[in-house]
Parts: structure tokens; sequence; C-alpha cells
């Protein structure tokens, strides 16, 4: 029974975040200026089970476009669940001073 649970969480884990073709095609949207698209790739990477500090990371990127975006609201919630899943997280060096 415990092997059956075991080779069910190992079928059901993902790839590390950083090998997320949709996590990795957000940060070129972002780099390139297109937020509304790199937010859509987040979105997508977010269906997909990942670890607390790599969740964490995938909220501060959403925060970070919402904040590009100017949608003072909708960047509060990511990045309040960010540090709630990761109280050591923290944004790239390349934000924005603001956020």
């Amino acid at each position: 029974m415990v092997g059956s649970v075991i080779a069910l969480l190992v079928m059901t884990a993902s790839a590390p975040l950083a090998e997320d073709t949709d996590f990795i095609r957000a940060q070129a949207q972002y780099a390139d200026l297109e937020f509304e698209s790199a937010m859509t790739s987040l979105k997508k990477a977010a269906t997909q089970p990942y670890a607390p500090d790599e969740r964490a990371q995938l909220e501060v990127w959403m925060g970070l476009c919402s904040a590009q975006l100017r949608d003072e609201l909708g960047m509060k919630a990511p990045f309040a669940q960010a540090v709630a899943l990761d109280v050591e997280v923290s944004v790239p060096g390349f934000a924005p001073p603001k956020v």
C-alpha cells in the first residue's frame, strides 16, 4: 500500500518550476514587456503541482506582472500568497524598486 502511494506521488510530481515551459515562456515575455502574455503563461504554469517554495516564486512573478500592468489590487494577493507559502521568498533583483 505504501509503495502504491509513493508511486502515485512520483507519477504526479511535476518537473522543477525552472524547467516548466510555461514559466520559461513567461519570463521571456516579461523581459519583452509582454506582461499580459506573461500572466497568461504564468497561470498555465500554476496548474501544475509545485512545492511551496516554487509556488511562492510563481506567485512573485504573477505579482510582478500585475504591478507592471498597474493592477495594484491584483498584485497584492500574489505577493501575500508568496509570503504565506515561503517567508524567505524574494523578488528578482531586476524588480522595480516600488515593488
